[in-house]
């Protein structure tokens, strides 16, 4: 995806300054804006601890839409298992608001397509209440499970070709809820059929988009208690990763990309200046890793300003795969938080991880920040 800049604004110039703090046995790794390269605000040891500068590099980003990548680098070590690497740094972070998505975790794959199966390929009467009877006796965190699921599978297929439109030609004028209920229909059809509408898009024809409808009311039906709102949004033309061009003057925020940190709207609503699109947006912050085929590790860090986590998630994977290099894939360990900020400031962490480990901090050092293999042993 390809982000605009915002017209008659320059490129942002600072620095971004990797400080390691540990304060007992917890250990935040922070990387801060500073202006320029002799600024170190926010840099001091905290109460009890000490810290370490890791490094010192120049950022130039742009102030548009999207994400801001301030930490690309490949970690000096070559390792056997580059997942096991992976899998072993992000098992320890600190959970919590500041470094957890809170949004619940979707029903696992196989359960998911199990009930689905009941509606054996169509949506039709029987299959709806064989679902429905499934449904109704999960208990409502399972079933909210099962709907968040549904929705992410329906935000997967919202794609331009994955539409239906008047008259049945390409050119034709595009039905938003119709194409909503072809999606559904590709649902019903079960994992094979979702997989290849995800992998080639093909628009509906005859009398696909008549009966989706009905799959989309199968969760109110078996509860019954009011469900949290699901956080991601399934109305046609709002997956940013498909419809970057996509507007509507009622909820342009929810069909653009997001907003980057440096945007001078964001920094126009830290000083009380209203914006609508940017009061709606969080300062969201990033961390991915690349795995190479040769079995290097590439460290991505970044931020941010989305609505939600579902699209923060979303966006984020579709920018950091644009930028793998070839033979590197995104390892599925990616972390998203919100950290509370409302804008960059210097000194500010612009994304960061914590822990909580009893190592010294040159040991913490050589296992997470530098990444070598004699630093997976216990010591």
């Amino acid at each position: 995806m390809t982000y605009e800049t915002e017209a008659g604004f320059p490129p942002v110039q600072g620095y971004a300054l990797r400080v390691l703090f540990r304060r007992g046995r917890r250990f935040d790794d922070y990387v801060l804006f500073q202006p320029n390269s002799e600024s170190r605000d926010g840099v001091e040891d905290p109460p009890g601890g000490e810290h370490r500068i890791l490094s010192h590099s120049p950022i130039r980003t742009h102030p548009g839409f999207g994400p801001v990548l301030v930490v690309d680098r490949v970690l000096e070590n070559l390792f056997d298992d580059a997942a096991r690497w992976v899998e072993f740094a992000t098992t320890d972070l600190i959970a919590g608001a500041r470094t957890d998505d809170p949004s619940r975790d979707p029903m696992s794959e196989e359960d998911f397509w199990q009930l689905i199966s009941l509606l054996d390929g169509e949506i039709e009467h029987e299959g709806i209440a064989k679902l429905i009877e499934s449904l109704s006796a999960l208990p409502p965190l399972r079933l909210e499970a099962f709907r968040d699921s549904l929705w992410i599978k329906l935000h997967e297929l919202d794609h331009p070709g994955n539409t239906i439109r008047f008259g049945g030609t390409n050119d034709g004028m595009l039905s938003a809820d119709a194409s909503l209920y072809y999606r559904c229909e590709i649902v019903a059809r079960g994992r094979r059929a979702f997989v290849s509408a995800v992998e080639s898009p093909k628009p509906g024809t005859g009398l696909d988009g008549s009966t989706g409808e009905r799959l989309l009311s199968v969760v109110d039906s078996s509860s019954r208690h009011k469900l949290v709102d699901a956080d991601v949004n399934i109305e046609t033309g709002t997956n940013r990763a498909h419809w970057p061009e996509a507007s509507n003057a009622d909820s342009f925020w929810m069909n653009r990309p997001s907003l980057s940190p440096f945007s001078p709207r964001i920094k126009d609503v830290a000083y009380a200046r209203r914006d609508e699109i940017a009061l709606r947006l969080n300062f969201t912050s990033f961390v991915g890793y690349a795995r190479g085929d040769d079995g290097h590790v590439r460290e991505l860090m970044g931020s941010v300003m989305a609505e939600t986590f579902a699209n923060a998630r979303s966006e984020v994977t579709e920018f950091l795969r644009s930028r793998l290099d070839p033979g590197e894939i995104l390892d599925e360990h990616l972390i998203v938080w919100q950290s509370g900020l409302v804008a960059v400031s210097d000194g500010a962490s612009m994304t960061g991880l914590s822990r909580r480990r009893s190592l010294s901090i040159d040991d913490y050092i050589d296992r997470y920040y530098i990444g070598s293999e004699s630093g997976l042993h216990d010591r």
